[in-house]
């Protein structure tokens, strides 16, 4: 980040361009708005790998904590468990979502592949 003459904020590109912080948002928001369905999920995986291992260590914290929470603590072990369990239980819906994705991917033929085809088959073909 550079701060010129007149105390605006100017941040610099990976090519040494600077820009202005709303020009950064702009291009921000067109790349956001450019991510695939693949990447949105592996990002979604990994953010619930992130709240699942929150959970867990709270949980820890929480029984070791036992008799200084008190009888709160009761409660937040419940909740944190049944944290743990839906959370691990989205882990495995999305990495099924992601499976399924890549294997689509790998059985997908381009379109346009199949029309050429179609069009060499067709000029093959005897005219009456």
């Amino acid at each position: 980040m550079i701060i010129n003459d007149k105390m605006s904020f100017m941040l610099k590109t990976k090519d040494g361009e600077k820009i202005s912080i709303g020009e950064a948002m702009k291009r921000f928001k067109v790349g956001v708005e450019n991510i695939t369905p693949l990447q949105k999920l592996q990002n979604e995986i990994r953010g619930n790998y992130i709240i699942f291992s929150g959970f867990f260590v709270a949980l820890v914290a929480v029984i070791i904590g036992l008799d200084d929470i008190g009888l709160i603590a009761y409660g937040l072990i419940l909740i944190f468990i049944g944290s743990i369990i839906t959370t691990g239980l989205k882990i495995l819906g999305l990495r099924q979502q992601l499976k399924f994705f890549k294997n689509m991917d790998d059985n997908s033929q381009d379109v346009s592949d199949i029309l050429d085809k179609l069009e060499v088959e067709d000029e093959k073909a005897p005219r009456n």
